[in-house]
Formats: structure tokens, C-alpha cells, sequence
């Protein structure tokens, strides 16, 4: 008997609320200029070739690397970024994409999440 401490706070979001919010949150991003398309980045192999490539973009903040699947060894290169996270195009989410000031993506991913969303 008595009061427990077991209560549950968390709140369920329909999928189509939190697809229609990861939507406007890219929506919102394109209409800033803080999305980036880039091509070319499975060439991409070193740290350092990685952080000449995000510090000439015109970004400031931290920043989201979207990728495909395929590209999980640029994983190791970025990991060691500072304020440089990566994703994978299929596991992006409305959070991430708002903690994050600036969003780069490759033309794959961009693909990937026009398929994801249409």
C-alpha cells in the first residue's frame, strides 16, 4: 500500500507526427543554408582530410555528417572531430537534427531520405 515511485512520465508521438517533424526540421534547415550537399566523400579516408573538408564549408556550431549505409568506415574517420557527429540517413531523427546547427549530406543520403519521407 502507499505511494510507489515506479510512475511512468514518457510520451508516446504517432510515426507520421515524428516524420512529419523530421521533415520540417530538414525543410527548416534547407531554408537557413545550413544543409549541405557534398559529393565525392567516399574519397575521404584520413582525419584530417575530413576536417579540412568541414572547416571549408561556411559552418559554425556543431554539425551532422548524413550518410548511407555503406559508408561506415568514414565513421572512423569523423569520430575524432570535435563538434563533427555522424548518422546514418536512415536513422535520423528530429532531435539530432536540431541539436545540431548545421547538417552535411552526401547525394546518396539525400536520396535515401526523399525515399524515406515521400
Amino acid at each position: 500500500f502507499g505511494p510507489r515511485k515506479n510512475r511512468n512520465y514518457s510520451k508516446r508521438i504517432n510515426k507520421k507526427m515524428k516524420q512529419l517533424a523530421t521533415k520540417m526540421a530538414l525543410s527548416q534547415k534547407a531554408k537557413a543554408e545550413k544543409l549541405f550537399v557534398v559529393e565525392g566523400i567516399k574519397e575521404v579516408a584520413k582525419t584530417k582530410d575530413m576536417s579540412a573538408l568541414v572547416s571549408a564549408l561556411p559552418t559554425e556550431g556543431k554539425t551532422t555528417l548524413i550518410l548511407t549505409g555503406e559508408q561506415d568506415k568514414l565513421g572512423l574517420v569523423v569520430r575524432n572531430i570535435p563538434k563533427v557527429n555522424m548518422q546514418r540517413a536512415i536513422d535520423v531523427n528530429v532531435v539530432d537534427l536540431m541539436h545540431h546547427q548545421n547538417i552535411v549530406a552526401t547525394k546518396a543520403a539525400v536520396e535515401t531520405l526523399e525515399s524515406r519521407f515521400a
